[in-house]
């Protein structure tokens, strides 16, 4: 399995061939798409205060920092009480509890309007991505194309394809990480089914990833493995920092390496990502094949490519070509 893993890497690695600088400011472009909702809640001061403080208080957990944490979740010192009045503490418990709920406000907030972009926008814009992945080495693509789920018709359908494919898996996450990781690889080929044929269903893009990706996934986790390693490096490194890094009541000194180091995590996986997405493609065009031969594709009436001229159905084949 590793070594098929590194197969379709290294397939993945010669398509994009000449083509690297196109497909990263692709990406590029289609990260900040993505981050859209999120760069316009921190101009809100509401939002930007909430971002510091959830910087501050993981790092606070991660440092057992028990008096940072009670802080930032409204809750006040015992011994401090004693010398309160009762006014004082109806007020600081009142206090508390309006920053709770704006918080779980601010919270809901993000979660709906993030849900609903990504669903209306950056969903459809991983089918363009899907799209030009296919196409790189066989066809000319461009930046142009990252948009091609919203042009080529069926956009109704794309849209609830891959965002109940996301709602699907975070649900399998909440329930147990495994499912979530296999729901994950079952449906992997969804953007790539309706980049490649926009006129299917979403039910018969669901229906054929289920079934094509049986014998792909632990290839597809073993992909992902390779490429998350310095992820979760990085991942690894914040954690260890605040485990050595004393207690401290500068936020800075803990919210600047977390940060920086999240930045370069970032910057680690943009670099990686058009060799994941080329390897990704490599497993979805095998995928496809084999779906194919086994019929759960139906040959020349869906998902047509050039090996479909091979039929040798005539009547369905004049139909489907013209």
């Amino acid at each position: 399995m590793f070594s098929a893993a590194l197969n379709y890497i290294s397939r993945g690695n010669a398509k994009m061939k000449g083509k690297k600088p196109m497909l990263y400011i692709v990406l590029v472009i289609a990260y900040i798409i993505s981050i859209v909702p999120n760069l316009v809640l921190l101009c809100i001061p509401s939002f930007r205060d909430y971002y510091g403080d959830g910087f501050e208080l993981i790092g606070a957990y991660i440092q057992n920092d028990q008096d940072t944490i009670d802080r930032l979740n409204g809750k006040t010192n015992e011994d401090e009480n004693v010398y309160k009045s009762q006014g004082q503490l109806m007020a600081e418990e009142y206090e508390a509890k309006n920053q709770k709920n704006a918080i779980q406000r601010i919270t809901g907030s993000m979660n709906t309007v993030n849900f609903i972009y990504d669903a209306v926008v950056t969903n459809v814009v991983q089918i363009g991505i899907a799209a030009i992945f296919i196409g790189v080495g066989k066809k000319t693509v461009g930046v142009r194309d990252m948009f091609s789920g919203f042009t080529e018709g069926n956009y109704f359908s794309k849209m609830i394809s891959v965002a109940l494919k996301k709602l699907a898996v975070k649900v399998a996450y909440a329930f147990c990480i495994i499912p979530g990781i296999f729901l994950n690889y079952a449906l992997f080929m969804v953007e790539y089914l309706m980049a490649d044929d926009p006129k299917l269903t979403f039910t018969r893009s669901w229906e054929i990833s289920w079934q094509a990706t049986k014998g792909y996934k632990l290839k597809l986790f073993i992909i992902d493995l390779i490429f998350g390693a310095p992820i979760y490096i990085g991942f690894i490194a914040i954690v260890a920092y605040l485990k050595i890094l004393p207690p401290t009541d500068d936020p800075a000194k803990i919210i600047l390496p977390m940060l920086f180091t999240l930045a370069a995590v970032v910057i680690a996986g943009i670099i990686l990502l058009p060799y994941r997405k080329a390897a990704e493609s490599e497993v979805y065009a095998d995928a496809k094949a084999d779906a194919k031969s086994y019929g759960i594709i139906r040959r020349g009436f869906e998902l047509f490519d050039e090996t479909d001229i091979e039929d040798t159905d005539g009547p369905r084949m004049t139909y489907f070509v013209g």
